[in-house]
């Protein structure tokens, strides 16, 4: 399962017990049908990629 958006622990308390959760097969077949739908221009693993440690000129 992923964590959108959590960067620090902090933000993963509200998520507790979670991890618990089940879905069906039908309930992910949807949750897929609707992402498909409504994502149009998915963001790729370089968006959470560190911010680079090259100086910029000042």
């Amino acid at each position: 399962m992923a964590l959108r958006g959590a960067r620090r622990p902090e933000r993963l308390e509200p998520l507790d017990g979670l991890a618990e959760l089940e879905l069906d097969d039908a309930a992910l077949r949807e949750i897929d049908r609707i992402l498909e739908e409504s994502v149009t221009d998915p963001v790729g693993p370089e968006f959470m990629a560190p911010p680079s440690r090259e100086e910029k000129p000042a």
